[in-house]
């Protein structure tokens, strides 16, 4: 079982890098500024994001700061690049609090206020045991037009050891919900 959950990580690893690596194509492809046609959104673009993280992230709540690059843009689709990381807390064995370090590399495409996301996550938790989870992560990005400044997400996350059964006993959610605000540079 353990060389199956190994296989299915590893799928997930190579799905990620050529999302990246097309991602990476496309910046290339990309017009020059001056010729690109810009939205409201593109002229409001904030690429600084704090927020609360509930569940999720192999912790019960963490803050955390995510960044945004913005690969292309047009008038409908928008491709992003986003790197967070974090600090939470969360159970594990014996009643103990451990403390938990998210971080996530996403490649986010969508529109205005909405935004597909998927990736790979991580998070190192230290208590009496230390350990360090890894796993792909899939989600939704919404930031209400009428307030730009906040943000939200919903996320699902795949386990990646047989049974949730992680060293530490942590409590695992395979999903998480963040809110949050937004800021520019």
């Amino acid at each position: 079982m353990q060389i199956l959950v190994q296989n299915r990580m590893r799928i997930q690893v190579w799905a990620v890098l050529f999302i990246l690596f097309s991602a990476k194509h496309s910046i290339q492809a990309q017009k020059p500024d001056n010729q690109t046609e810009s939205s409201s959104f593109i002229q409001t673009y904030h690429k600084n994001h704090i927020y609360l993280n509930l569940l999720g992230d192999a912790s019960l709540f963490s803050i955390n700061y995510d960044r945004v690059w913005m690969l292309t843009e047009s008038k409908n689709v928008n491709q992003f690049f986003s790197t967070k990381v974090g600090i939470g807390f969360n159970l594990c064995e014996n009643a103990n609090i451990c403390t938990t370090i998210p971080h996530h590399l996403t490649y986010n495409i969508g529109g205005d206020n909405a935004q597909f996301e998927i990736g790979l996550g991580g998070t190192y938790l230290n208590g009496q045991i230390s350990e360090y989870i890894v796993y792909p992560m899939i989600g939704l990005r919404l930031i209400p037009l009428k307030h730009p400044n906040f943000n939200f997400r919903f996320y699902g996350q795949l386990p990646t050891v047989q049974d949730n059964k992680y060293k530490t006993g942590i409590l695992f959610f395979p999903y998480g919900i963040s809110l949050g605000f937004s800021f520019s540079e």
